[in-house]
């Protein structure tokens, strides 16, 4: 069906057409104009769903067993990164990835750097150039 043109008169029994509503463009969209997240406050548990729920603590007990093979309370607010940054062992250097980084795009070798680069960013590190050598710094 053709639009209608504004200096197109109208026909019999035919409607003018309008623009629909909403917004023509992503920068016509309103912006946030303060972050939606939120702190979630305490509260009680109400007695509909208590026999249902029930509170869990914030400090995790250990028993003494678990702790003398090696078991360790987890870290509250811990990254998985900083487990990894503990025990990060790749298949190659730190030198082997740089080089890898650069080779051929069609290379496995390079895809293999590209993951191990993965994994480092992941721990907190990137690979630095330093003269011939690729060293790890923090991020």
């Amino acid at each position: 069906m053709p639009t209608q043109d504004q200096n197109t008169p109208l026909q019999k029994n035919q409607m003018p057409v309008q623009p629909t509503g909403g917004f023509s463009k992503e920068g016509d969209m309103p912006r946030a104009s303060e972050p939606l997240m939120q702190e979630v406050p305490e509260f009680e548990i109400p007695k509909e769903v208590g026999s249902h729920v029930s509170k869990v603590q914030e400090h995790i007990e250990i028993p003494p067993d678990l702790k003398s093979i090696g078991v360790s309370t987890p870290h509250s607010h811990g990254k998985v990164s900083d487990a990894l940054q503990k025990d990060l062992t790749l298949p190659l250097t730190d030198d082997q990835i740089g080089k890898g980084l650069k080779a051929d795009i069609k290379s496995s070798f390079r895809w293999l750097a590209v993951w191990c680069r993965k994994q480092l960013r992941k721990a907190g590190f990137d690979l630095k150039e330093v003269g011939q050598h690729s060293v790890r710094e923090k991020i």
